[in-house]
């Protein structure tokens, strides 16, 4: 019989040598089984109830990833484990923050894609986009007390000397 659980898996990626992507956390010797059922469909409208969690560890080169899966398999009459492990996994957020940069999901690459920032509203902005529309005499200074940093740092600070500056928001259409 097909036997269709939810297992969570950890990982720790090594964020100079491995890709942070769904499913790097499958090599969990240790999963810890959440639930199980019989039903494909009812499986999988449980695990859209997860989402998978990143946060950076004190080294911010390694990522803690934690995920959630449905795992198929065929099982003998008792449910155990037979043949098979299929795996799909659970949503991820659309956004990572990591090492003060913004990562995007590409679905279509299935990659993180980065030059990213998020505006105090929440808005993802290209950051590319954001520098051509900057001031050019605030954008120098900026760089010049600043450089290097990150860009959400760069970004957030253009954004309170332009509010000094012009009395309004900095805005990216």
């Amino acid at each position: 019989m097909k036997i269709y659980r939810i297992i969570r898996t950890l990982s720790d990626i090594d964020l100079r040598s491995e890709r942070l992507v769904p499913g790097c956390t499958l090599n969990d010797p240790d999963p810890e089984e959440i639930a199980r059922f019989t039903d494909r469909a009812e499986a999988y409208r449980a695990l859209a109830g997860y989402t998978a969690d990143v946060s950076l560890m004190d080294s911010d080169r390694i990522a803690r990833v934690e995920e959630y899966s449905v795992e198929e398999f065929e099982a003998d009459e008792d449910g155990e484990f037979v043949s098979g492990s299929d795996y799909d996994t659970c949503a991820w957020p659309e956004t990572l923050t990591v090492r003060g940069e913004t990562y995007v999901w590409d679905d279509s690459a299935r990659a993180w894609q980065t030059g990213w920032v998020i505006s105090e509203t929440g808005s993802l902005i290209r950051f590319d986009a954001a520098v051509e529309l900057m001031d050019d005499d605030i954008r120098e200074e900026i760089h010049n007390l600043l450089a290097p940093c990150t860009n959400q740092e760069f970004f957030d600070e253009y954004c309170k000397q332009h509010r000094a500056q012009y009395g309004e928001d900095f805005r990216v259409n």
